[in-house]
């Protein structure tokens, strides 16, 4: 029996993977955008160590393999990275395309993470803007979509500055379900 879920997940994860292949082409505007002393930028395949570094210490636990593939592949296309003044990789907005939206060109934001000692600087928000700015450019795009659970104001609050709209809320996991038309 366990077999046959591990079969289920890996063909689960080839399907996302194939997906993202095919959907994730030219979405964005590839500039850079200044915002205090910080840049930000697509990310590129060589910072997806530091990406990683960040989910782990941010949310306390690894990026998932079938994740990490597809941004292994599609990273300029699904990450925006934010560089402080010495190049350094201080903070990650993560994309995917999301099954249940699949057919409605909209690109689901999954990660808004800053680190510790970078945050309460407003660059989640203006990340957030960023990402929007970029995606809205590639004119390809009809919306993006974020979640925020219930209790975590600041996810909330970040998005909202950024333009997204709370249209409904999510059951599993509970929370509101936000989004931003392109």
């Amino acid at each position: 029996m366990e077999i046959l879920h591990n079969f289920g997940h890996m063909a689960r994860n080839f399907r996302l993977l194939k997906i993202h292949l095919r959907l994730a082409k030219s979405l964005r505007n590839y500039e850079k955008e200044k915002y205090l002393d910080f840049t930000f930028r697509p990310a590129k395949l060589r910072d997806l160590k530091a990406i990683k570094d960040i989910h782990s210490e941010c949310m306390g636990q690894s990026l998932f393999d079938w994740l990490y593939r597809i941004y292994f592949f599609k990273a300029r296309e699904l990450i925006s990275v934010c560089e402080d003044k010495n190049g350094k990789i201080v903070a990650c907005d993560m994309f995917m395309f999301q099954e249940v939206e699949l057919g409605e060109d909209i690109l689901h934001e999954l990660y808004v993470e800053v680190l510790p000692e970078y945050q309460k600087q407003g660059l989640a928000t203006a990340m957030r803007r960023y990402c929007v700015k970029s995606y809205k450019a590639g004119h390809k795009l009809k919306g993006l979509s974020t979640l925020a659970l219930f209790d975590d104001i600041k996810a909330l609050r970040t998005a909202q500055k950024a333009g997204y709209a709370i249209t409904k809320a999510s059951a599993k996991p509970p929370a509101y379900y936000l989004f931003q038309h392109i």
